[in-house]
C-alpha cells in the first residue's frame, strides 16, 4: 500500500515537473503574441508606413509626331531610379512585320502610331514577355500646346556645324533661346538639313532640355496630355494617365532626378545588335 502511494506522489511530482514550464512557456508565447498584435494595431493607427504615390512605378512611351516625315521620342520614366530617359528614333528604322520588314515611319503613316508601337515592341522583344509601351501621338501644333510654358536655351554646337547654324540663322551664337513655337520651327527645319538619326538625336536634346529647364512642366505633364486628349492618338486611359501623372509628380521632387536622351545604334536603317541591346534596357 505504501509503495503504492509513493508511486503516485512521484508520478505527479513528475508531472507537474514537466507540465509547469509547458504552461509557463504558453503563457509567455500567448502574452507575446498579444503585444504584438497591440504594436500593429497601433502602427494601423498611426497609418504605418506610408509609400509615396508614384515611387514604384516605371512608365515607357513612344511619343510620335504626326506629320509627313512623323518623327519618334521613347521616354522612360522610372521612379525607382529617380531617371528620365529620352531616346532618339529615326523614322527610317526598320521593324520587323508579318510580311517582312518595313520602317517605323511608314508603318505610322499606313497603320498609325498603336502598329508602330507593336511592331517595335516586337522586334524588340520577340515573343517574349514585355513590359507595356503606351504610345501618345499629336500634331507638332499640338505637342507645341502641350510644352506651351518658359523659354529654354540649348547648345546648337553638339549637333550643328558652322554651316548649319548659317541656314537655321543662328551663328552669331551657338545658344539658342526657344520658346515651344520656335522649338517647334528650329525641329522642321533641321530635320530638313540633318541625316534622320542626327534630326532625331537634336529633337530628344531639345525635349529634355524643356523637361530639365521647365520645373513646371513635368509635374504638369499627364494634366496636359488630358486636356488635349481630343487631339492625340494615345492608348492611355484615365487611370493610366492619373498613375503616370502620380509618377511625374513624384519625379519632379527629387532633388536626384536625372534627365537625360541616347540614341539608338543603327547600320543601313537596321538595328544593331548593340541597337537592340539599347532598346531592352531602355523598354524592359
Amino acid at each position: 500500500m505504501g509503495s503504492r502511494r509513493g508511486f503516485f506522489w512521484q508520478s505527479l511530482l513528475f508531472t507537474l515537473v514537466l507540465l509547469v514550464p509547458m504552461m509557463g512557456v504558453t503563457l509567455w508565447l500567448l502574452q507575446a503574441q498579444q503585444q504584438q498584435q497591440t504594436l500593429r494595431q497601433a502602427a494601423a493607427q498611426r497609418g504605418g508606413i506610408t509609400v509615396e504615390a508614384g515611387s514604384q512605378s516605371v512608365w515607357r512611351f513612344l511619343l510620335v509626331v504626326q506629320q509627313e516625315q512623323p518623327a519618334f521620342v521613347l521616354v522612360r520614366a522610372d521612379s525607382l531610379q529617380q531617371t528620365i530617359t529620352l531616346c532618339a528614333l529615326p523614322a527610317d528604322v526598320q521593324v520587323n512585320a508579318p510580311a517582312g520588314t518595313t520602317t517605323i515611319g511608314e508603318c505610322t503613316l499606313t497603320a498609325g502610331a498603336g502598329r508602330a508601337a507593336q511592331l517595335l515592341r516586337q522586334t524588340v522583344f520577340g515573343d517574349e514577355a514585355a513590359p507595356a509601351l503606351y504610345y501618345l501621338a499629336a500634331t507638332p501644333a499640338t505637342w507645341q500646346g502641350m510644352a506651351d510654358a518658359d523659354e529654354v536655351r540649348w547648345d546648337t554646337s553638339a549637333f550643328l556645324n558652322a554651316d548649319h547654324r548659317k541656314r537655321l540663322g543662328c551663328e552669331s551664337d551657338p545658344i539658342a533661346v526657344l520658346t515651344a513655337a520656335s522649338a517647334a520651327e528650329l525641329l522642321t527645319k533641321v530635320q530638313r538639313i540633318l541625316p534622320d538619326d542626327a534630326a532625331a538625336a537634336a529633337r530628344a536634346a531639345i525635349w529634355c532640355a524643356f523637361l530639365r529647364q521647365q520645373p513646371t512642366l513635368l509635374p504638369e505633364l499627364a494634366d496636359r496630355w488630358r486636356q488635349y486628349s481630343a487631339r492625340t492618338l494615345t492608348n492611355l486611359r484615365s487611370g493610366d494617365l492619373t498613375s503616370a501623372g502620380e509618377c511625374f509628380g513624384y519625379l519632379a521632387r527629387q532633388e536626384a532626378l536625372r534627365i537625360d536622351y541616347l540614341q539608338v545604334p543603327t547600320q543601313d536603317n537596321a538595328l544593331t545588335a548593340e541597337g537592340l541591346r539599347t532598346l531592352r534596357e531602355l523598354l524592359g
